[in-house]
């Protein structure tokens, strides 16, 4: 298959965040083919390849350059311990990576830990909190099946992801703490220093091995183009994906909005404002009755009922509500 790009985004293959990922890219107006087994997929629309990676490989690609961005869950950026941009985190793949001991086991603080064996897939992560903590235990390391860790007497405690609790109270687990809450995230690689470009040392070795040549010899003018080219290229690189920020900023920022149509009486309307700031203040247009208005407003989600209910108070009527796809500040 053909590479489309100029830049590589890294998401996950299966599992919690994919989904979503496909979706927000799609959302950000990204398409591309998605089917079971699909490894690499061109945009038909803009010059980027969609990867389709375990999670745990993803930062990886992306420090090493093989990716430009990717989309995982912090809680892995925290274990790999890899040098990357964390540029947006995205409000979706929430979760808690807790330290969780059987409910009969009279373990009443992570002091209570001391000289006990962890279970978990994130040792790097459990031993900087345990560090952190002062408390020494053995971490013993699995790849899966974390919580049944006590019952096979494989382990005292575990640390492991939880978003319900539900797999903890089956394997008769509590939540001791809570070690960090995670979600997914929007990151990319670090720019290498300008000096450290290979290409960029053969030009400044070409211009040095010139010295003396004759002046016709066009082996610093070729290392010139060639550095001009990478740094074209990096430019490139750097404006689309400031484009994608933008984008997934836009979508995100949507998520918290409704957008809100109603009438109301035009001596209302003094109160009404006081209720909707939206952005700046709502929009207010005169109806062929003199007596009406026609409000609208973004509202956020967290407060949408309490502003709706005092609206309605206010003789607001006829009221409309729809979602937000995009919002640029």
């Amino acid at each position: 298959m053909q590479s489309n790009g100029k830049i590589r985004i890294a998401i996950q293959k299966s599992g919690r965040l994919s989904e979503e990922s496909i979706s927000l890219l799609g959302q950000m107006g990204l398409r591309f083919e998605t089917y079971q087994d699909r490894l690499f997929a061109p945009c038909r629309d803009m010059p980027i390849d969609v990867l389709f990676l375990r999670d745990d490989d993803i930062p990886e690609y992306v420090q090493d350059g093989v990716a430009d961005l990717g989309i995982v869950g912090s809680n892995v950026l925290d274990e790999r311990m890899v040098r990357v941009e964390r540029l947006l985190p995205l409000d979706f793949g929430f979760c808690s990576l807790c330290l969780a001991v059987p409910e009969r086991g009279g373990y009443e603080s992570v002091e209570d830990l001391n000289g006990k064996r962890i279970a978990t897939s994130y040792p790097e992560t459990l031993r900087r909190f345990l560090l952190e903590r002062r408390v020494e235990a053995e971490i013993v390391v699995l790849g899966g099946c974390v919580e049944i860790a006590p019952a096979l007497k494989v382990a005292d405690a575990i640390c492991d992801l939880v978003s319900t609790g539900s797999t903890l109270r089956t394997h008769g687990l509590t939540i001791l703490e809570t070690v960090a809450r995670c979600q997914a995230v929007l990151f990319g690689r670090q720019d290498p220093p300008e000096d450290s470009s290979p290409l960029k040392k053969g030009a400044t070795a070409g211009l040095s091995s010139s010295a003396g040549r004759n002046p016709r010899g066009n082996t610093a003018g070729q290392a010139s183009s060639g550095t001009r080219t990478l740094g074209n290229r990096r430019e490139e690189s750097r404006e689309l994906i400031q484009r994608l920020l933008l984008r997934a900023q836009a979508v995100q920022e949507a998520r918290k909005y409704r957008y809100v149509m109603f009438n109301a009486p035009a001596d209302a309307v003094d109160s009404i404002k006081n209720l909707l700031p939206g952005c700046k203040s709502p929009t207010i247009v005169p109806l062929a009755d003199p007596g009406f208005i026609a409000v609208h407003a973004m509202v956020l989600e967290e407060t949408f009922w309490e502003v709706v209910e005092k609206l309605r108070d206010r003789g607001a009527s006829d009221i409309l509500v729809t979602p937000v796809e995009k919002f640029m500040r």
